[in-house]
């Protein structure tokens, strides 16, 4: 996770989906400059960069506004 000068970290979710022997868990994180940064299991595109593929460091996710 590569900060800017002056942000910092002000949230983290971590949630997950399976049962007890299989947990596959998804984590983000939400900046003082409103930047998201998610990792973890994205077999069904959770994490929200594009792609189904899990990620081991933090990616930058853009947000969109609804209309």
């Amino acid at each position: 996770l590569v900060l800017n000068t002056g942000e910092a970290v002000e949230l983290v979710v971590a949630g997950g989906m399976g049962n007890d022997a299989n947990v596959f868990p998804t984590t983000c994180a939400r900046t003082n400059r409103q930047r998201v940064f998610c990792w973890g299991y994205n077999g069904n595109g959770q994490i929200g960069d594009g792609t189904t593929v899990g990620k081991n460091a933090p990616v930058e996710v853009t947000l969109f506004s609804q209309p």
